[in-house]
């Protein structure tokens, strides 16, 4: 009679009291299927200890064994090349007048000689670093200008035999020469008296 007569006059009471029971019920069953979620997740292995002290392990429990939950391995899956693609090479522009560290006449080498029947002399460059876009290559023969370029191997025609100095100008897009490089070399022909 005492606790009708106080739950009448309590009714708040009792209402919050019943709520927060179903809130701490909810809460610590939603505690126990996380925690139960979460040991399922694991692996059981067991762990065994032999006669002569070496430790096995295995997948099937043994009378002996003693049960060990491993978490999940954490795995990264493996880059697919095909859908991979190189960055796009993007050439800044120049920082510094000079910011080639070398301009070099690979062929003709210096004081080379070589025989060109048809007086064609092929001319192979190397930049470092890479040219840029908006930069170009002024080949001289014999301190005349024979071509304006961006390829890094050309072709001369027309040479005629004798000793000549092949000068390799780079410069900017405004004109300014940023590095030279120079060779000399002999072009040998058949003669008719030969």
């Amino acid at each position: 009679m005492f606790y009708k007569q106080f739950m009448r006059n309590h009714s708040i009471f009792s209402a919050a009291w019943l709520s927060l029971t179903v809130l701490l019920c909810y809460t610590l069953s939603g505690n126990l299927l996380a925690n139960e979620a979460k040991t399922e997740s694991f692996t059981k292995v067991y762990k065994v200890i032999g006669d002569d002290g070496s430790v096995s392990f295995s997948d099937q429990p043994n009378a002996q064994s003693e049960t060990l939950l491993v978490p999940p391995i954490i795995t990264i899956p493996a880059i697919d090349p095909d859908t991979v693609r190189s960055a796009p090479q993007i050439l800044s522009p120049r920082t510094e007048l000079d910011s080639y560290s070398s301009l070099l006449i690979l062929a003709p080498a210096n004081d080379s000689a070589f025989y060109s029947a048809s007086g064609d002399v092929d001319v192979i460059v190397d930049v470092k670093p890479a040219l840029l876009r908006e930069d170009k290559l002024e080949f001289y023969l014999d301190n005349k200008l024979v071509q304006t370029d961006r390829q890094l191997q050309v072709r001369l025609p027309l040479v005629d035999r004798g000793t000549h100095t092949l000068k390799v100008k780079l410069l900017s897009s405004d004109g300014n020469t940023l590095k030279e490089s120079q060779s000399t070399f002999t072009v040998h022909k058949p003669s008719i008296r030969n």
